[in-house]
């Protein structure tokens, strides 16, 4: 008996074997520029510009050339300036960095600060509630628990509900 791959292999015997050759024998050149395929090849991702990546190229190069100079030709002029101009008048773009990062420092410290008072903000909040469910005046069902935000007991839904037809439900009866 032939099995089901004996069988598609067999009757597709032929179309399998031109299609290997096909794939192995013809050069790219050879396809038609028209195809979807070769378009698909000559299609280049497109890159994407990234603008934090530049900032730290500019630091970087800024730097690569700061050292050349003074390690190749100290006392070289160029473009109208020495290095101590140059240093003169790219010092604002690295004191802006710095001021950069310690505004992003600043930041993440304050936000750990702010995470810190939070948790003991929940903490008395809850102290809050809790105390006013135990009083006998206010408890879970009163005006103040449920402008606090809290369903009250009353409004909570009670017991089984089953969704259907009008005629199922016994209350109709």
């Amino acid at each position: 008996m032939e099995t089901l791959v004996d069988y598609w292999y067999g009757k597709n015997r032929d179309r399998n074997l031109d299609l290997h050759k096909a794939k192995h024998e013809v050069p790219t050149q050879q396809i038609s520029p028209t195809t979807k395929s070769q378009k698909q090849i000559e299609k280049k991702p497109k890159e994407k510009i990234n603008k934090m990546n530049n900032n730290k190229k500019i630091e970087e190069w800024l730097t690569t050339v700061t050292e050349s100079w003074a390690e190749n030709a100290k006392e070289e002029t160029f473009s109208g300036m020495n290095l101590a101009q140059f240093k003169v008048l790219t010092r604002t773009s690295l004191t802006e960095r710095e001021r950069l990062d310690t505004i992003l420092r600043d930041r993440r410290a304050g936000i750990a600060r702010r995470e810190a008072a939070d948790r003991k903000t929940r903490e008395h909040i809850k102290m809050v509630v809790h105390a006013v469910l135990a009083d006998p005046d206010h408890g879970p069902n009163s005006a103040l628990y449920r402008a606090m935000g809290y369903i009250t007991d009353n409004e909570r839904a009670s017991g089984l509900t089953r969704k259907g037809d009008a005629s199922d439900d016994p209350s109709n009866a």
